[in-house]
């Protein structure tokens, strides 16, 4: 009886430890994923120019062209995103087309290639592109190009007299510029995509 115990005891405690080694294992690599999309941009490079351009479309370049490539991927991204939410009202009509014209006995037996492709993309591809998505929105431009921006912007006017930072509306608008900056990065291709290809 007492060996029984202990060997109960010893398996539960086996069970723990390699739960929690799981539980860890999983932390871990969550933690290298977010790792990695925060390192793909340098928020404290120095910047290219001795100053941003004069221009609103320079003004933007000057900072979009530093982070082009991860512009670009979270554009791509928006794009298949889109492309999959088209995906929903085309599956939901082939739906009720599938069960209007068979009986429930053979339906499952002769539409689940069907079936199984929409399962794909639904709880699939469509997740792994919005978890991209968001990825890129939320772990590299909203970290990185804001503070990217905001470290350019105060690059350029350190130089200034003491009397220039005490101007609070500069300071203000010098924060401000970078959210707002990054903001507009990371919404407007989602926006766009959603205007190009309608869902419905």
């Amino acid at each position: 009886m007492g060996n029984d115990i202990h060997s109960h005891v010893g398996l539960t405690r086996r069970r723990v430890v390699s739960t929690g080694a799981m539980a860890v294992n999983g932390y871990n690599s969550a933690m290298r994923l977010f790792r990695y999309f925060e390192r793909l941009l340098d928020p404290t490079s120095l910047p290219p120019d001795a100053a941003p351009p004069a221009g609103l479309a320079a003004f933007y370049w000057h900072y979009a062209r530093q982070a082009w490539p991860v512009l670009a991927a979270l554009f791509l991204a928006g794009f298949v995103v889109a492309v999959l939410d088209t995906t929903i009202p085309v599956f939901i009509g082939r739906i009720v087309t599938l069960v209007s014209t068979h009986a429930p006995a053979t339906l499952l037996a002769d539409a689940w290639p069907q079936l199984l492709g929409m399962a794909l993309v639904l709880l699939i591809a469509r997740p792994s592109a919005l978890l991209l998505q968001n990825l890129i929105t939320n772990q590299a431009i909203a970290p990185g190009l804001s503070n990217l921006i905001r470290w350019q912007s105060h690059w350029h006017v350190v130089r200034q007299g003491w009397s220039f930072f005490q101007n609070d509306a500069i300071s203000c608008r010098a924060c401000a510029t970078a959210r707002a900056r990054c903001r507009r990065c990371a919404r407007r291709s989602p926006a766009a995509w959603s205007t190009a290809i309608p869902t419905s």
